[in-house]
């Protein structure tokens, strides 16, 4: 059972890793598309002669003259296909973020208001669960990988009832360190 549950967080942890890619694709997309819609021709750069025309994008919508039938199919680009944009994301570890001998907080939500925290402290390699108030057992935990530990906490909050379900997130998202008396999580500072 137990290799089951390494190979199991093991893809837990890829999966979460591909989901961090996607969003930071999203929001790339999102980013270049508010550039180009905020770019406008300047009308003294447009040479002499050459009429200024504001490109605008008119959907496709059937005209009761048009010759085709509702069902057919509209050729052209079709605006709702989605672009394959390759947007580089960098590929880190967790000692590319963290220096040696830094404290790292995983905090869960257990309740509207509350939290609960494993502390881990970064040798250089690996984080080591020093502390987890509600989860005893996977203190001396010890993994290079953020998401392996946060993972065992949350199953072992669920198993003794102290949150009511697992849930997936990008488990960088939930460590945090203080720096210059600011906390921060590992994907701010990734």
């Amino acid at each position: 059972m137990t290799d089951f549950n390494t190979i199991l967080f093991a893809q837990i942890t890829d999966l979460q890793g591909r989901v961090s890619k996607q969003d930071a694709v999203i929001t790339a997309l999102k980013a270049e598309v508010d550039r180009l819609s905020m770019t406008r021709i300047a009308p003294h750069s447009v040479p002499q002669g050459v009429p200024h025309i504001t490109p605008q994008w008119v959907p496709h919508t059937p005209n009761s003259t048009s010759k085709k039938t509702p069902d057919a199919p509209f050729k052209g680009p079709n605006p709702r296909a989605k672009p394959k944009v390759s947007v580089p994301y960098p590929t880190m570890s967790i000692s590319d973020v963290l220096n040696t001998d830094e404290t790292v907080y995983m905090e869960i939500r257990t309740g509207k208001d509350s939290f609960t925290t494993a502390v881990c402290i970064f040798d250089g390699t690996d984080l080591t669960v020093n502390e987890a108030e509600l989860a005893t057992t996977i203190v001396g935990l010890k993994s290079s990988k953020p998401g392996e530990i946060l993972y065992k906490f949350m199953e072992s909050l669920h198993k003794d009832g102290h949150i009511s379900k697992t849930f997936g997130i990008a488990p960088w998202k939930l460590c945090f360190v203080k720096r210059e008396g600011t906390k921060k999580s590992l994907e701010e500072l990734r």
